[in-house]
């Protein structure tokens, strides 16, 4: 299963638009800062745990702590799945 291809940006705004749904959230692109999309921690949870479970990936505690961009969390998953 060749999920290396799966657009991590791509599937980030779509379940962040569905989470924070009735939210405007900006532009999202991979240097966007969670804190600046106004996204909270409650939601970011949810958010990583749907990109978990549809990506088939888990992130370790560690590693979510020290996300703050969208390009954290496409580098955290592509570690994660080995395609780092």
């Amino acid at each position: 299963m060749e999920q290396a291809q799966v657009d991590i940006l791509t599937k980030f705004t779509e379940v962040a638009r569905q989470v924070e749904k009735g939210k405007d959230l900006p532009a999202i692109t991979r240097d966007s800062k969670i804190t600046a999309l106004g996204i909270d921690s409650v939601s970011m949870m949810e958010i990583i745990g749907v990109l978990e479970d549809d990506l088939d990936v888990s992130i370790p505690d560690e590693k979510l702590a020290r996300i703050q961009t969208v390009g954290d969390i496409e580098t955290v998953i592509r570690e994660q799945k080995g395609n780092a």
